[in-house]
């Protein structure tokens, strides 16, 4: 037990970037480069705002080591949100991620089975990969999610997601 905890604060030590730092660079790829992490990457060294960062396979391997951390974070900051909601209300809606176009569906290695085929009646289309669903506030600012395989109806992700809103909050929702 002991060797353990060396091994980890030792692995901390020897990092040379935080965190908080990788959490920062997430969020400014989202907001300002559309999720390009080696754009955010290469603003934030060449700005100063971290001063040593990370080559993109190990921003990558780091970013998914702190998983945990991020989602723990989001509901946290979202339970906060949801109490400062003055005006209870909420909307819920949903979206696709492709994972690969119809045609290289046999050769995806990424996910694989029939449930991840769905179809987006919206846009005539059918698709392979998730369906994310997200309750927002009136400002448009999420508090909760949850991922669904493509073939699934939305109305399963009522069933999936917490919906921990206070009580008297209006979810608006479209007719799915």
């Amino acid at each position: 037990m002991i060797c353990s905890k060396k091994l980890v604060t030792m692995s901390q030590k020897n990092r040379n970037i935080s965190d908080a730092e990788v959490i920062t660079t997430v969020f400014v790829s989202a907001i300002y480069f559309s999720g390009h992490h080696e754009k955010a990457m290469s603003f934030m060294s060449s700005t100063g705002m971290v001063t040593h960062m990370l080559s993109k396979s190990k921003f990558n391997r780091r970013l998914h080591q702190i998983r945990d951390l991020i989602v723990d974070l989001f509901f946290q900051l979202s339970a906060l949100i949801k109490e400062l909601n003055i005006s209870s209300e909420y909307s819920i809606d949903s979206f696709s991620v492709h994972t690969c176009d119809n045609i290289r569906i046999i050769r995806t290695k990424l996910i694989q089975g029939e449930v991840y085929r769905g179809k987006k009646v919206s846009m005539r289309r059918y698709f392979y990969g998730y369906n994310i669903h997200l309750l927002c506030t009136a400002d448009g600012i999420p508090v909760e999610y949850t991922f669904l395989p493509g073939s699934r109806h939305d109305s399963n992700a009522l069933k999936q997601m917490p919906l921990l809103v206070p009580s008297g909050s209006k979810i608006y929702a479209d007719s799915a």
